[in-house]
């Protein structure tokens, strides 16, 4: 499984967490994964899929 580059996580002021990831070449075809509610970035399993 690949690492993202960067994992992030933002507080939000109502104690919810805006979390982002990216992963592969930084010179690469940019692709956006908008999941639905319920969900998390960690319950998608991105690298299966791309």
């Amino acid at each position: 499984m690949t690492q993202p580059r960067i994992d992030t996580i933002i507080p939000l002021s109502d104690k919810r967490q805006l979390t982002y990831a990216e992963y592969g070449e930084t010179e690469g075809t940019p692709v956006f994964l908008f999941h639905g509610l319920p969900g998390s970035l960690q319950s998608n399993d991105i690298n299966n899929r791309l």
